[in-house]
């Protein structure tokens, strides 16, 4: 699996798809030098213990609730969606055929029109909608570690994705603002 990960073509992918639609000079900067980039991507990446999250920029929105949103910086973000674009397609081989975030071809407006065709189909049901309140800060990181161990057989993927996990050594939360709360929903 670490193999996927560090290829050209998926850090390469990660870089894009991290920066699309920002045009500041760092950003351009980055991609002019996309090849050592992803060079030294996959050194960091490869090198084991080399791989340290970065400080994150911690900022609270308001809007529709409160929510305290943690963001990695730009490094770290590219090697989160490069471990996801790997990670993420053979988690969800086990996920039941409702789950939308995070899934290509998915997402809130599929959700949204599937529940729609089912309500009409079976009018004698009754539905309920609910927001499980702090559900990613109450996350168990032990626990979802050992789902996903079940799952991830290589162990320098699992070593990154501890690093990422527990960033802050607390044993639960998966703060919003980071792509690991949504794709890490494992059975």
């Amino acid at each position: 699996m670490i193999n996927e990960i560090v290829k050209s073509e998926n850090l390469t992918n990660a870089i894009r798809s991290t920066l699309r639609g920002d045009s500041s000079d760092y950003a351009n900067r980055l991609l002019a030098k996309i090849d050592f980039y992803v060079s030294e991507l996959r050194d960091i990446i490869l090198s084991g213990d080399r791989y340290k999250n970065s400080n994150m920029i911690n900022f609270t929105i308001f809007e529709p609730k409160r929510r305290d949103i943690e963001c990695f910086a730009v490094r770290d973000r590219i090697i989160h969606k490069a471990i996801w674009s790997v990670v993420n397609p053979a988690l969800e081989k086990n996920f039941v055929k409702t789950t939308y975030a995070c899934i290509k071809k998915r997402g809130g407006f599929k959700a949204s029109r599937d529940l729609h065709n089912y309500i009409n189909k079976n009018p004698e049901y009754y539905y309920l909608k609910m927001d499980v309140e702090s559900y990613f800060a109450s996350v168990h990181k032990p626990t979802l570690f050992r789902m996903l161990k079940k799952h991830i057989k290589c162990k320098k993927t699992m070593h990154l994705l501890k690093v990422i996990m527990f960033y802050n050594n607390d044993d639960r939360g998966m703060p919003i603002g980071r792509c690991s709360p949504l794709c890490f929903k494992v059975r």
